[in-house]
Order: structure tokens, then sequence, then C-alpha cells
């Protein structure tokens, strides 16, 4: 397989490096590199940023970062849920992004800096994100929200505890959600296995390799890996019915390894009656928005994300 010929012109310059494969011996020199990973946003210098301590999924301390908008009067709420493949990077590296939101929307963003695996597998970062969203109910009022405007963003691995999340608001009747935004989402376990049937051969060849999506899936299911039996809230792409999410909003590149296992999300949304916003971004492989903010697709997918954003809390 050789996928080169269909990448956009403008993110060939990206691939000159190789990027290496996600692993046991690479992880700790990946996490000090990914650390200063920052996501480029218009400039909103006028949303504050609070860092807190609240409580975690497990009573523990958990630390989230608080963008206040500098309007008098918030529209909702909205709970960010950094990518890294449930292994790496930090919620610093959507600072920009989350400024932009709260300044452009009026919304009050809340960024969790949840658990990462191996150390802590699932449902330890879910947890986070669910306590997370708990706080911010709980303090809507002091915050200045409502509490029925509360939405998820999650980007990579953040998309799929994003989406792990929706599942499990929904199930347990606890909280509310009132949409989710996801970026090339993180879904489906079974993606890129010897055992699926590969439906998608053009993509997975760069940036976000079989291999790594493997290393990073086992480290995540910790007890979980290789079960035939995995539960939707760590791989939503197993869950049997989407009935009942919120509205959704799904990007992804064409040569995503992804890909294949977002369409059918998306689909299955459709299918189960969700209102689902989709985009298939061509010639873009996984995390181009990260890595890039100067090609066309890459600026394109952001007003794509950040205007539906908009449109929620309009």
């Amino acid at each position: 397989m050789n996928s080169k010929h269909l990448v956009d012109p403008e993110l060939l310059p990206l691939l000159e490096q190789p990027s290496p494969e996600v692993n046991a011996d690479t992880l700790p020199k990946l996490r000090e590199s990914m650390a200063a990973l920052r996501i480029t946003a218009p400039a909103a210098s006028e949303a504050k940023c609070e860092e807190r301590f609240i409580e975690g999924g497990d009573g523990q301390r958990l630390r989230i970062l608080l963008y206040l908008p500098s309007a008098t009067v918030r529209t909702g709420g909205l709970l960010t849920i950094h990518g890294g493949s449930f292994v790496m990077c930090t919620p610093e590296m959507h600072d920009a992004q989350s400024r932009y939101l709260a300044q452009r929307t009026g919304c009050v963003v809340v960024s969790v800096d949840y658990r990462l695996a191996p150390e802590s597998p699932y449902p330890a970062g879910l947890g986070d994100c669910y306590a997370a969203l708990r706080w911010m109910r709980t303090e809507a009022k002091s915050l200045g929200i409502s509490p029925d405007r509360l939405a998820v963003f999650g980007d990579s691995s953040g998309g799929g505890l994003a989406a792990g999340l929706a599942l499990m608001v929904r199930d347990r009747g606890e909280l509310s959600l009132a949409a989710q935004f996801l970026l090339y989402p993180m879904l489906d376990d079974r993606t890129g296995k010897s055992a699926e049937k590969d439906s998608m051969p053009y993509t997975g060849e760069f940036i976000w390799t079989r291999g790594s999506n493997a290393f990073c899936w086992q480290a995540y299911l910790g007890e979980y890996a290789d079960k035939e039996e995995v539960p939707i809230y760590a791989a939503p792409g197993r869950a049997e019915t989407l009935a009942g999410l919120p509205p959704t909003f799904v990007g992804v590149g064409a040569l995503d390894l992804f890909v294949d296992e977002d369409l059918q999300f998306a689909q299955r949304l459709l299918r189960d009656g969700v209102p689902t916003e989709l985009h298939v971004y061509p010639g873009a492989f996984h995390g181009f928005t990260s890595a890039d903010d100067k090609s066309a697709v890459s600026l394109q997918s952001r007003r794509d994300l950040w205007d539906a954003i908009a449109r929620f809390y309009a």
C-alpha cells in the first residue's frame, strides 16, 4: 500500500520527518515532546484561564483549566477532552482554541487533565471526564451558564472519550449533554486488527499507524484488551444503538486510519435519528489539524468545527 499520491500537496511537508511508532520504548520521549504541542487558533487574550482542582472520578484530586469569556452574559459550557491516544498530551494543547471558543461563543470552557494509560487504564480517564462534567453541572449557577447547554468536544482519543462520555450520560440519566463535537475520534479497538476486513486500504500509512493504534488500545483497555466483550463506554464504536445521543459533529481526514470507523459511527447516528454533521477532508491524514495551520484543508476543517460550535451557542 502506498497512499502518498493521495495526500494533499500542502500537507506533504509534514511527512518529511518520519513519525515514530508509539510503543513501550518510545512512549516516554513522545510524552516529553508532545507535552509542548499547541493547537493554533485566533488570538483571544480577553478570555481568562484559571487552574482549578476538583474531585476526580475516584475521589482523587483532578486538575482542570477553566476558560472564562469576557462577556458578562454567558451562554453554556464546553467540556474539552484532549487527544494523545489515551497515553500522552495535556489540556494545555488546546489553550489557544479554548480561549478563542470561550471568547467567540460566550461559553465557559473546561479542559480536563484526565489520567492517562497505561498507568491508569479504563475506566480512570473516562471517570475523570464524567467528574468534570458533573462539576460543570453542579457549578452552573456560579459559572453563570445554563445547565441545559453543556456540550463536549474531543479530538482523536479525546473524541473517543467524548463519545464514551455521551453514551454514559445517556445511560445513567444523572447528567445531560446537548451536543458533542468529535474530531477524527478514536472509537473502535477493532480497527486495524488482522481479523478486520480491510475495507479502507489507503488509510493509516502516515502519522497514525495500525501498530501505534494497537499498542494504545492495549494500554487503555487494560484488563479488557483482546477480549471479545469490551465496554461500549471504552470503545463507543461497539455500541449496539446510538439512539438518544445528542446532536453530533464528526470531522475526519480521508486517509486517517479512523475514517472507516468514523463514517460508520456517523451513519449509525443518522440511522438512529441523531442530527449529525459529517465532514471528510480529502488528502488529510490523522492529526492534520494539529500539525499544520497553513494548508487550505487544515484551515477549512478548523472553520467547520469552530462554526459548528458557534452555531450551537448562538
